[in-house]
């Protein structure tokens, strides 16, 4: 079956569930489209149609984890306690460490927590985000400073720099 008629099933068990979001094609992504709150500092005052761009491959397994999201952002609104902070969406600054939660929680939704996982999070992502001021405000000089502390051509820096 073509990838248009997999989206095409994935949005009608969506609809036969009633869960009020549908998954959408933009360019070789996937994104949900529903009636979302407004953003933080929206000039908006009531819900509107609003799309969450997941960042998924229009691919099967993409496919597959914007269905799992897409019932995940349905029961959120059904229980009125959809939050644009866990989408990236603040409307003010947030420190390091406001961030790095917000990674991590996206991290394991998207990957199953497991030895592997877990590894790859203390290993991998833990060790750049050590390197950063966890009080401060993540802004694009603090991170250029904190490459740029580290040695040039490194592996440090390249997980930094990732």
């Amino acid at each position: 079956m073509d990838f248009q008629g997999r989206l095409k099933q994935a949005n009608g068990r969506l609809r036969t569930g009633k869960v009020g979001v549908t998954i959408e094609l933009a360019g070789k992504r996937l994104c949900l489209r529903a009636t979302l709150p407004p953003r933080p500092g929206s000039s908006k005052v009531g819900p509107y149609q609003q799309r969450l761009f997941l960042g998924h491959h229009a691919n099967p397994a993409g496919l597959k984890l914007a269905e799992v999201e897409a019932k995940r952002v349905g029961l959120l609104l059904e229980a009125r306690e959809f939050d644009w902070a866990d989408y990236g969406a603040t409307g003010g600054s947030c420190t390091v460490a406001d961030w790095i939660t917000a990674f991590e929680r996206d991290y394991f939704t998207r990957r199953q927590r497991s030895a592997k996982t877990e590894t790859t999070w203390r290993d991998d992502y833990m060790k750049a985000f050590s390197k950063l001021p966890q009080g401060e405000l993540l802004t694009v000089e603090l991170l250029r400073a904190t490459i740029e502390a580290t040695k040039p051509d490194s592996r440090t820096r390249k997980r930094v720099c990732d």
